[in-house]
Order: structure tokens, then C-alpha cells, then sequence
């Protein structure tokens, strides 16, 4: 019969001691640079093509959720174990990070629907990216 564990915030900490939130923030960064350079080429396209300006939350929308993803992964891939919650942990912080950046800039720390989507989005997606990283990476052999 299957045995199931539960998770707890001890399982993040590695043998040494250090705890892996260091490559949990390094993966928000990565998430950061990956949208900036996702959202200067989808400007660049918007900007000569006749795609409505309406578009720009969607894509806005898209260029979190693919940071997200991959963020997640690659997070996930550095851990030793339990990549959903260290890419979830990762999406979360990004969500977070964003509202507050935007929040700064805009002078309005209003909770929308927008960023209620961009929360769970960075919870689930940056899980999946998380399950995948862990699952992907290369085992030593015995």
C-alpha cells in the first residue's frame, strides 16, 4: 500500500541546514527578467501590428503566466525535493512582488480581479513548473 508523508516547512531546509529560499528568490528574479524581456518583444510586435490596445492585459496575463512556468521549473530542478512547493512558493512571491511593484508605481494598492487571476496563476502555475522541474531533472546513478 502506497505511504503518503505530510509536507512541512522543515522538508525545504537541505541536509547543511541552509534553507532553499535563496534559490526560491533566485527563480523570482528569473521570473522578473524573463517577463521583461516577454513584455519588450510583445510591445515591440503590438506596436507595428493591428492587435487592439484591449489586448494588453491579456497578454500582460500571458507574459506572467509563461515567467511563472518556467521560474517554477527551474526552481523546482536546484531543490532536492517537494518542486510543487517550492515552484507555488516561487509564483507566489512573484505574484506578490508584482502587486507590490505595480502598486508603487500606479499609487493604488486596490485588490482587483487582475490581481486575484495573477495570484492564483502564480500559485498553480509556478506548482505545475515546480512538479515538472522536479520530475525532469537528471538523477545521479548509484
Amino acid at each position: 500500500m502506497a505511504r503518503f508523508e505530510l509536507s512541512s516547512p522543515r522538508d525545504m531546509v537541505s541536509d547543511s541546514g541552509a534553507f532553499e529560499f535563496k534559490q526560491i528568490l533566485k527563480g523570482v528574479a528569473l521570473a522578473f527578467v524573463i517577463s521583461i524581456v516577454l513584455i519588450l518583444i510583445s510591445a515591440v510586435i503590438m506596436t507595428y501590428s493591428p492587435i487592439p490596445d484591449e489586448m494588453t492585459r491579456a497578454v500582460t496575463i500571458a507574459v506572467s503566466g509563461i515567467s511563472v512556468l518556467f521560474a517554477g521549473l527551474v526552481t523546482a530542478r536546484k531543490s532536492r525535493r517537494q518542486g510543487w512547493l517550492s515552484g507555488a512558493t516561487c509564483g507566489l512571491l512573484y505574484a506578490l512582488f508584482l502587486y507590490i511593484f505595480g502598486s508603487l508605481i500606479m499609487l493604488d494598492f486596490s485588490i482587483t480581479l487582475y490581481t486575484l487571476i495573477v495570484g492564483v496563476m502564480g500559485f498553480f502555475l509556478g506548482a505545475l513548473g515546480g512538479i515538472v522541474g522536479i520530475n525532469t531533472k537528471k538523477r545521479k546513478r548509484r
